[in-house]
Formats: C-alpha cells, sequence, structure tokens
C-alpha cells in the first residue's frame, strides 16, 4: 500500500511539473509582441520581403552605421540589405534569422563586433528586448529552439516585460495599422531606404553612449579584457549555423568590425591585436568561412566618431564602405557578385517591392478619412483571409464585393511556411455582363488568362517572398445602368469576389 502511495505521489509531482512547465513556456509564448502580417521592424521586412539573390549585412550597430548599403548595391550589382541592429544580441539568434529567410545564391556580410569571438550567454540586452522590440527573433525559431530560449531568461527580464504590459495598453495590429505600415514601409524602401542609418551626421554627438570608458580600446574589446582573447565555444557553436548556411547555397563573408579612436589598435595593444585577429581569421578559414580585409580597413581617428566608439560619421561611413568594395574586388571572392545575374534582380526588386503610389493610396481627399476608408476596403479580417484589397474595387457587401473599372490590385501574403513551394488561389466569383477571360498578373508579370465565373483554383509558381501583387485586368466593363433600363446604378463592375483565399 505504501509502495502505490509513493508511485502516486511520485505521479503526481511528474505531472506538476509538466504541467507548469507547459504553463511557463505557454505564458512566456504570449508574452513576446505578435505583429500582424506586417513586420513591425522595417529590417525584418526587408529580409522577408526583397527578393534573393542579396547582400545581407547582419552584425551589431557598427553595420548600420558603417556600411552604405547603397553603394555596396551599386558597386557590387547586387541588391543590398542591412538587417544589423544591437551588438547585445546573440550571435546564434542572429543567425538563426537569417537561417530562416536568406536563400541560395544570397551572400551573408558579417562584419561582427569583437565581443562576438569571446562572448559566452546572452546579455540583459538581449533578454529584455527579445519580448519587445526584438520579438521577431523569436517568431522565426524552431519549437526546440523558442523552448531552449525560454529557459535562458532571467527573471527579471520575464518581470519587466510584466510589468509593462500591465502598464501599458494592447498592442494594436488591426488591418488599418497593418495596411498604413506597409506603405510607409514600401515608401522607405522606394526612397533608397536599405536598413542603414539614414542621417547624414557629420559631427560629434554631444551626448556620448561610451557607459563612461574613456578608451576605445577598454569599449571594444572589453569582452576579450573580462575573459580573454580567447574564440569561445559559444562562438565555435555559431560557427556550425553558418556551415549549415552554406550547404543551403548561402555565401558567407567576414570582415572587420567599424571603430573610432586612436587608441583602439594603438602601438600599446598592437601585438595583442594582430595575435588575435590571426587567429580569428585562421579559425574561419581552417572552416571554410571566407574572410576580406583587416582591421585597419575600418579604424578610423576619434574626430570621426559620432556617438559610441562603434558609430561612425557619415563622411567616414563612405569612406569605410569605399574601402571594403575596393577589398572585395581584390579578393577571390569577386566572383560572387556577377553582375549579369543581378540585373534581372535590380528590376524584379523594383517591381516586386514597390509597388505604383498610386494603388497604395486611396483616392481621399485627406488622411482622416483613410481609417474609415481601409476599414471598408479590407475583406474579411486581413490575418484569417491573408488578402488585402487595393484599389480597383468597390466597398464590401454582404455576399462579398464587385471590382471597380478596368482593373484592380490586391496583396496576398505568403506565410513563411509555404514561401518557396506551390499555392493554389480559390476564387468563387460572378461576372457581370459579357464573360470574358480575365488576365492575371503577379508582381507585374502575366500569370495567365482565366475564366473566373463561378469557382476555381488557380495554381501559383513558387513565391520566394512574404508578400506579392495581383492585378487582375477586364474589357468590355459596363454599369448596370448601361445594360438594365430601370437600373440606376452607374458603378462600372465586372467581378465580383465572394471567395478569394491561398490553400494548399
Amino acid at each position: 500500500m505504501i509502495v502505490k502511495n509513493h508511485k502516486r505521489f511520485l505521479f503526481l509531482i511528474i505531472l506538476f511539473l509538466i504541467v507548469l512547465n507547459a504553463l511557463y513556456l505557454l505564458s512566456f509564448h504570449l508574452m513576446v509582441k505578435k505583429d500582424g502580417l506586417i513586420s513591425s521592424s522595417y529590417k525584418q521586412f526587408l529580409l522577408e520581403n526583397t527578393t534573393s539573390p542579396r547582400l545581407i549585412i547582419e552584425s551589431g550597430s557598427n553595420a548600420k552605421y558603417g556600411i552604405d548599403s547603397g553603394l555596396m548595391s551599386e558597386a557590387l550589382n547586387i541588391s543590398t540589405i542591412n538587417i544589423a541592429d544591437n551588438a547585445g544580441v546573440a550571435l546564434r539568434y542572429k543567425l538563426l534569422r537569417v537561417e530562416s529567410y536568406a536563400k541560395a545564391g544570397d551572400i551573408v556580410l558579417l562584419p561582427l563586433e569583437w565581443q562576438y569571438y569571446s562572448r559566452d550567454g546572452l546579455t540583459s540586452i538581449f533578454t529584455d528586448t527579445i519580448f519587445r522590440p526584438h520579438h521577431y527573433y523569436y517568431k522565426h525559431l524552431s519549437f526546440i529552439e523558442k523552448i531552449k530560449l525560454a529557459y535562458q531568461i532571467p527573471f527579471s527580464s520575464l518581470k519587466k516585460r510584466v510589468e509593462y504590459l500591465l502598464s501599458h495598453k494592447k498592442e494594436d495590429n488591426n488591418p488599418f495599422v497593418e495596411f498604413t505600415r506597409f506603405k510607409e514601409f514600401t515608401q522607405r524602401h522606394h526612397d533608397g531606404d536599405r536598413g542603414d542609418v539614414q542621417e547624414r551626421h557629420n559631427k560629434t554627438a554631444k551626448k556620448l553612449d561610451n557607459y563612461g570608458i574613456e578608451s576605445c580600446y577598454d569599449y571594444v574589446f572589453l569582452t576579450q579584457l573580462e575573459r580573454g582573447f580567447v574564440i569561445s565555444d559559444t562562438f565555435k557553436e555559431n560557427v556550425k549555423i553558418i556551415k549549415r548556411l552554406q550547404k543551403k547555397g548561402i555565401k558567407v563573408l567576414f570582415t572587420w568590425a567599424s571603430v573610432t579612436g586612436e587608441d583602439c589598435y594603438s602601438i600599446k595593444h598592437h601585438k595583442e591585436i594582430e595575435k588575435f585577429s590571426k587567429e580569428v581569421r585562421s579559425f574561419l578559414t581552417q572552416n571554410g568561412i571566407a574572410i576580406v580585409g583587416d582591421v585597419y580597413d575600418s579604424e578610423f581617428s576619434k574626430e570621426y566618431m559620432y556617438n559610441t566608439f562603434y558609430h561612425l560619421q557619415y563622411r567616414a561611413k563612405i569612406v569605410r564602405t569605399k574601402r571594403l568594395i575596393e577589398r572585395i574586388n581584390a579578393s577571390p571572392y569577386r566572383v560572387w557578385f556577377s553582375k549579369s545575374k543581378n540585373i534581372l534582380q535590380n528590376f524584379s526588386e523594383s517591381a516586386t517591392l514597390v509597388p505604383n503610389k498610386a494603388r497604395l493610396k486611396p483616392s481621399v481627399p485627406s488622411f482622416k478619412k483613410l481609417s474609415k476608408l481601409v476599414n471598408k476596403n479590407i475583406v474579411n479580417s486581413i490575418n484569417k483571409s491573408r488578402v488585402l484589397f487595393l484599389s480597383g474595387w468597390y466597398n464590401k457587401e454582404s455576399w462579398g464585393r464587385w471590382s471597380m473599372g478596368d482593373s484592380s490590385y490586391l496583396l496576398l501574403f505568403v506565410p513563411t511556411d509555404k514561401i518557396g513551394k506551390e499555392l493554389k488561389l480559390k476564387i468563387v466569383a460572378r461576372v457581370y455582363g459579357e464573360n470574358r477571360a480575365v488576365p492575371i498578373y503577379m508582381d507585374n508579370r502575366l500569370l495567365g488568362t482565366f475564366d473566373l465565373k463561378g469557382e476555381h483554383i488557380i495554381k501559383l509558381p513558387p513565391i520566394d517572398r512574404n508578400i506579392v501583387e495581383l492585378k487582375f485586368s477586364y474589357s468590355n466593363v459596363l454599369s448596370p445602368s448601361e445594360i438594365e433600363p430601370n437600373s440606376t446604378d452607374m458603378r462600372r463592375i465586372k467581378l465580383g469576389v465572394e471567395e478569394l483565399n491561398i490553400i494548399e
């Protein structure tokens, strides 16, 4: 009897622990900020929605202040995006994010800050921001990786997130927010913003962000001074992810971080830096990973510092970028940047990510009316239908909606796990007047001509991004008042959409 009781007690303890852990993981998951179909991060939006091949720049903030994507793109003939943010973010999660979105033909440039080579564990900067604003590092992780991360977050970070949630209103991702965010991001891309810092700082900031550290050497080598000038086990583990990227056909290229200060690599520490940089280069080379340049290519005097030893002023950013381009052109890796293969890419990106602005701007006299109009112009819930109707559609009715005029535009939102796979578009529609086949264009390229009356399944070619634009083109469009003698309806209608969804 005692044995049975012990077994039952042990079973209940195990069950309790399982339930407790499940509740913790669920709570953790719910505390992470959720985006809708359009990421709240512009850099994440670029990563998800620009087409390959691309040059993807990833590291801490030295890269967003120290490398100009426009110059890189023009000189190397490849679409370039800069997704670098903060050096406090663990390299593992940066690489896992790249692994989720990069494709064969992409090139990943890693101008890593020095702490990445020797740091173990997670920083408070990362554990405090994984809930927001760096929540996008969490969303693409596998189930197992999410569990691993959840158990690495300290109680202090959880406490801060709970306090934030209790003191702030619920974060809103309604269709209007998504629509305006998409407009903002596509406009930024159209204006040439590829994720770099856009301000042209050419003077040192009044307020420095060096945590009271006055020496560049002490600042950029803080981790090494604490742990020694050694390559950490964490970095060695991260190299395994890099090798997985290479197996997928993604090329990886290292270079050195931008620094500003006379004593960064001074004579006093010259031999120490030379020795460690050679060890890093040797380790990467032995693992089949490319690296270009030397540490002095990206070193600038203190007069070029913006607000910290890792942040260059704009004039130094341009010089640093040109030096990097020269190093790449003089290296064996220049062949990675083939001009011919990227001409089509540059055209495709322009046509894909930046639809005609007139299509995205509803015909309204003022911004005040935009919210009301957008709510009318969205079919069902955007998060359920994954379809956003743009221009060329009349207001929604109980059964669906009619097309407006000679053409209509909409956006399809492709789930990340369906990218690269063949998808199908289910459409249930009615046709007013003479039934004629309708040409459908996907990102300005003819998908085909279809009879859309009734229920149809249209096969879509594999799509390599999250957002695509469809255009429906009509002929012989008339209003009911032109066909029916007693009708006063003057709307020019042709296609009546009752249902429209992406299916597997």
